[in-house]
């Protein structure tokens, strides 16, 4: 009888184990989910004081691999403005007055990574004077499609190294079509919960288990 006991608690418990070793416990790995932050609309700051070799006349591209020269004006100063869109969007962006003091400004659009020394790479598009006067601006028309949460970097920089103005920009972004959002900063990665083993359920079960398997043989014996 005593068997019977330790094999129908075998029995029991095993399902049960099973169970708790499949348990959600700490985040182990990363999931491709993003998180929607609410960014804004808009991105200030100055260019330099790091420069690069700016290209010049550069096809659309949305595989990040445009076509382009390279442009006379060498050392010219640039900033970064990372940039995504949790819902996809055709981009539409400008340097805007009165926050830009740059007298002649050039935008390019890359995919990550961006390289200053290899700006030949990863490119998307660019503009010179779509904008107001000298500045740039991109109207939709381009056609530059922003892929759901990969990350993009807009460079602005001046037309060349001695332009004349200050180093300001102030530059506008979003998406051309309504429901469109293309937000400031990068996509965030959240870690997965994924199920592993529960060592303390398991342990706890074993143990359980042990003490029942412990317990029958002593009384089998004690009754031999």
């Amino acid at each position: 009888m005593i068997r019977a006991l330790i094999i129908a608690a075998a029995l029991l418990l095993t399902p049960w184990l099973a169970a708790q070793a499949n348990e959600k416990q700490a985040e182990t790995e990363a999931d491709l989910q993003i998180v929607q932050q609410r960014g804004v609309s808009n991105a200030t700051g100055s260019i330099g004081p790091d420069v690069y070799d700016r290209r010049f006349d550069v096809s659309t591209d949305n595989t990040c691999n445009a076509a382009s020269d390279d442009s006379s004006n060498d050392g010219t100063p640039f900033a970064v403005v990372p940039i995504y869109s949790p819902t996809g969007a055709t981009l539409v962006a400008s340097t805007d007055n009165p926050g830009t003091d740059i007298a002649d400004t050039v935008i390019f659009l890359y995919c990550d990574p961006f390289d200053p020394l290899s700006p030949e790479l990863s490119l998307v598009a660019w503009d010179d004077d779509g904008g107001s006067g000298f500045l740039s601006a991109w109207d939709g028309s381009e056609g530059i499609v922003l892929v759901p949460d990969q990350q993009y970097f807009i460079v602005i920089t001046s037309f060349d190294v001695g332009g004349v103005g200050g180093g300001n920009y102030e530059l506008s972004f979003g998406g051309l079509n309504q429901g469109e959002e293309v937000l400031l900063g990068s996509p965030v990665l959240l870690p997965e919960t994924v199920p592993v083993p529960t060592t303390s359920w398991l342990g706890q079960g074993l143990l359980i288990l042990l003490l029942l398997v412990v317990s029958g043989v002593f009384l089998m014996r004690m009754r031999a």
